[in-house]
């Protein structure tokens, strides 16, 4: 069972995750996937949050124990966490990087909305610009962690994430803009040089650069809330490219990987 974060972690009101910016202090928190308990730590020690925590592994669930009120062993898709919550009620209910290694999300979360009425979300993109141009190389590499972390089961993009919480009688209500990075610095880097034309074309999409979706959900039908797909402009495409370039050019030469001065100016360009 692997083991996600670490307990050395300690987040400041300077260096949260984007998801925890709409917790407020002494709130109710109904959290599901801990991992190591470092959002949760934050949430009991800077916001002085009342923390239930529901966490598949033993080990992991030692140390958010350290944090939480209390803490329930389970998997989140046997449903058997819901007899220890009978009766309760909170103010968010959290799923920071989790729903895509469930097998059933929506009926997860089809259950947890009669806990709470603000549900907080964060999912991996699998319509980001990098796994796009791999697909076009034939390849779909599962990996150690990122997009395609080899635990991941279920896949979302903007459009299937939306639909599936609507089906809950869910709303988007706000959302942090998402997690954006440079696709050339995603763990897919290597494409964007391999299929230059592709990739601009592929850029111009919505959302095709967005890294993660950060949002946050209510049960009301509010449509005054409009969400902006984001979309690259063609200099920060052309400074994808050329980083890449540069990238692939520096590291195949042991002699330039060593020069002291290229490597400032790939960090610059970086």
């Amino acid at each position: 069972m692997k083991i996600y974060g670490t307990d050395q972690i300690v987040y400041t009101p300077n260096n949260i995750p984007q998801i925890l910016m709409w917790v407020k202090p002494n709130s109710r928190v109904l959290e599901f996937g801990p991992g190591m308990g470092y959002m949760t730590r934050y949430m009991k020690e800077q916001l002085h949050c009342h923390v239930v925590a529901v966490e598949i592994n033993p080990v992991m669930a030692e140390t958010i124990a350290l944090y939480a009120e209390q803490v329930i062993v389970s998997n989140i898709d046997t449903g058997s966490w819901e007899q220890e919550l009978q009766g309760r009620y909170f103010d968010y209910i959290l799923f920071a990087d989790v729903l895509e290694h469930l097998r059933d999300p929506l009926g997860t979360l089809q259950t947890v909305v009669r806990y709470g009425d603000c549900i907080l979300t964060s999912v991996p993109n699998i319509g980001h610009s990098s796994i796009i141009l791999s697909l076009l190389e034939g390849e779909f590499e599962y990996q150690n962690m990122g997009l395609l972390d080899d635990t991941h089961i279920r896949f979302f993009t903007r459009k299937s994430l939306v639909d599936m919480t609507g089906k809950c009688g869910l709303t988007c209500t706000d959302n942090k803009d998402t997690i954006l990075m440079y696709p050339s610095s995603s763990e897919f880097h290597k494409y964007y040089s391999s299929h230059i034309g592709a990739s601009w074309a592929i850029a111009k999409t919505p959302d095709s650069a967005v890294y993660q979706f950060v949002d946050r959900w209510e049960k009301k039908n509010d449509t005054r809330y409009r969400r902006k797909p984001y979309k690259i402009s063609f200099v920060r495409y052309l400074k994808i490219i050329v980083s890449e370039v540069i990238r692939r050019v520096v590291f195949s030469s042991k002699h330039l990987r060593e020069n002291k001065r290229i490597r400032r100016f790939w960090q610059q360009v970086k």
